[in-house]
């Protein structure tokens, strides 16, 4: 028998066991407790991680994570390694029971690992002195990924440019793909001018796409 409480579900004992919705929050059966909230979010940072859960017994939980809803439904493919890809699991715990008063119950959640934002570290506007030699912008980001420069006489060619990218269906959306056709510089320029540069990180299947914008100006040389 189920008593709700200020919107939280208590589960009286009972003599047999049961399944509880995706994302029924705490029960009790008899004095022990079990808790899991759905659904979970963590950020993705290289590492396993596990659903939180509450149990004031001392039986071990099984825990199974599948990637598909059906999955999880007909019991196959599940896996009782924690998991480290961005996704979405669905998972099964298992409450051990305790004797005839306290049979095992199976609870179900949803644990999301999400993408990892990239922050793209660059000054606004930069300047170079003319000598001949290419002339760089100073860029980094955090987390370490490969980013992909490119320079534009003006911004309208840039934004041009960023909005096919948005547009570009996935598997198409890499920066030698996406501005293939614009005129654009994709080594370092040498020449006096300004140019407008865009730093870009597609994302890939744990990280988030980032960009930011440079101003880019190489002088005339000093006298």
């Amino acid at each position: 028998m189920l008593l709700a409480i200020g919107g939280i579900f208590f589960a009286c004992a009972s003599s047999e066991a049961h399944h509880t919705e995706q994302g029924q929050e705490p029960e009790y059966e008899s004095e022990y407790l079990f808790e899991v909230k759905s659904p979970q979010e963590v950020i993705y940072n290289g590492r396993p991680h596990g659903i939180s859960y509450i149990y004031t017994g001392t039986e071990k939980t099984d825990i199974i994570y599948y990637t598909s809803s059906r999955d999880q439904a007909e019991d196959r493919r599940g896996s009782r390694t924690e998991p480290t890809e961005a996704g979405t699991y669905y998972v099964r715990l298992i409450r051990p029971g305790r004797g005839r008063n306290m049979p095992a119950k199976e609870f179900y959640a949803i644990f999301n690992i999400l993408k990892r934002p990239v922050n793209i570290v660059a000054e606004e506007t930069q300047f170079a002195i003319f000598n001949g030699d290419p002339k760089r912008i100073r860029a980094a980001s955090e987390p370490a990924v490969t980013l992909s420069f490119s320079y534009y006489p003006n911004l309208e060619l840039l934004e041009t440019a960023k909005k096919s990218a948005i547009n570009n269906p996935p598997g198409q959306s890499t920066v030698t793909q996406t501005f293939a056709g614009y005129r654009r510089v994709d080594r370092a320029p040498s020449e006096q001018g300004t140019y407008y540069v865009w730093i870009y990180y597609p994302g890939d299947k744990n990280n988030e796409s980032a960009s930011v914008v440079v101003e880019f100006t190489i002088l005339p040389p000093r006298e």
